[in-house]
């Protein structure tokens, strides 16, 4: 008896091995298949420097204008008003990508916006109305990258690898995010502030050219045509819009988590372990994104998003039971949470290019616009709850927004108006 029991477990170990060695394999075949497609690596790898600037011109402009007005108010007020700027044209710039071609908006765009910065890196504006006067109209002009990127991305890709290729893009956004202010902290190492923002400026322009360029050559430039998708509204539906209010609100949360852990660090008198956190969190996003472009699964969508409440809920019952919670089961939390986001918005961008057909543009600019509201309303509250009840507040706030958020997709599912089963 003792010898059959070890060889049936040696055999079901086998099995287990085997059927785990397929699964892998299946999804690096999946992986493969959704990086192959024509165009798809052209688009993705030009979406990086195209908006790396993004997270970059913000930093380099808050250090530019606190050395103009020797404020970090003012510098505050001079920033707000520029990424202010970028969010109210975001709707029109998109149109302009769903109406025309989508190289000339991105280079005639990318060219003024980079003289925009460079004006602001170098031309003496010392006063905060100037500065910000001008930090607001460059603002104005960024160019549609993020628009052109997503909205390209759900014409060239067929429906049922879609949210596969933007769990991809989902990882060039993480890299964005956590690159931008290193070229800045580098620039201001070797010449300043200054040289940070023209940088950036530069950056822009060869990014948004080179975007332009991927776009001819891969032939998206132009718009679908009428009856290529199965949906073509030339105005957004009640669903689109829904789905681009549960962006807003997840990145609200995101925000506030974000803006949690910069405070809290502070707070416990270790500054620097924000940076080390919010690193470890984009790791988590890193890893999600890649395993996601591998996942032919059909989980749907409000499953998704509950799943990233689930996440959360930990960092709140953590600061709420302990004074002073271990910095790596945090660390492990927001791992595992990161893992959770980018196959999310990997599904929530592929259902709003599924149901906006040939208004893609707009819909993903009015999404960037309501993000920016919802970032800048989660930043304003964040830092009044986080006085007000402390860093539990914050994670708290977290996990009711991706709980509306879930709840309203639940409530789409229902009404039949976007987040229809297997996502």
């Amino acid at each position: 008896m003792s010898r059959i029991i070890p060889r049936n477990g040696s055999s079901a170990l086998a099995q287990s091995m085997t059927a785990a060695t397929a699964r892998l394999r299946s999804r690096y075949q999946n992986f493969r298949e959704v990086a192959n497609k024509p165009g798809l690596k052209t688009l993705i790898i030009w979406s990086f420097p195209a908006r790396l600037h993004l997270s970059a011109s913000v930093v380099a402009l808050l250090l530019v204008a606190s050395d103009e007005l020797s404020s970090v108010a003012a510098a505050g007020t001079v920033t707000g008003l520029f990424v202010l700027g970028q969010g109210a044209s975001g709707p029109l710039r998109g149109r302009m990508i769903d109406r025309h071609n989508a190289a000339t908006p991105l280079v005639v765009f990318s060219g003024i916006y980079g003289t925009g910065l460079t004006a602001l890196a170098y031309l003496p504006l010392h006063s905060v109305s100037t500065l910000g006067f001008a930090a607001f109209a460059t603002g104005l002009l960024c160019p549609p990258t993020t628009q052109a990127v997503r909205a390209k991305i759900g014409q060239l890709i067929p429906a049922e690898h879609r949210k596969q290729a933007f769990s991809l893009q989902s990882v060039v956004n993480e890299l964005v995010l956590v690159s931008g202010p290193g070229l800045v902290a580098f620039a201001v190492l070797v010449h300043g502030p200054g040289l940070a923002l023209a940088a950036c400026g530069a950056v822009a322009v060869v990014g948004g050219t080179g975007l332009a360029a991927a776009c001819v050559r891969v032939g998206v430039n132009y718009p679908p045509e009428i009856g290529e998708q199965q949906t073509s509204p030339r105005r957004l539906n009640a669903g689109v819009w829904a789905l681009i209010g549960v962006v807003a609100v997840l990145i609200a949360a995101f925000t506030m988590v974000d803006l949690t852990l910069v405070l809290w660090s502070r707070a416990t008198g270790n500054p620097e372990l924000g940076g080390v956190l919010i690193a470890v969190w984009a790791i988590g996003s890193v890893i999600g994104g890649i395993s996601g472009s591998t996942d032919t699964g059909t989980a749907l969508l409000w499953t998704k998003v509950a799943g990233i409440a689930a996440t959360t809920m930990p960092l709140a019952i953590l600061w709420a039971v302990v004074d002073s919670p271990q910095t790596l089961v945090i660390a492990v939390i927001l791992l595992i949470n990161g893992y959770t986001i980018p196959t999310t918005l990997a599904a929530l961008y592929s259902r709003i290019s599924e149901f906006s057909g040939n208004s893609a543009g707009s819909a993903f600019g009015w999404q960037a616009a309501a993000c920016t509201a919802s970032g800048a309303a989660a930043n304003t509250a964040g830092g009044v709850i986080f006085e007000s009840v402390g860093a539990v507040g914050g994670a708290s706030f977290a996990v009711a927004c991706t709980t509306v958020a879930a709840v309203v997709l639940v409530l789409l599912e229902l009404a039949g108006k976007g987040a229809a089963p297997g996502v």
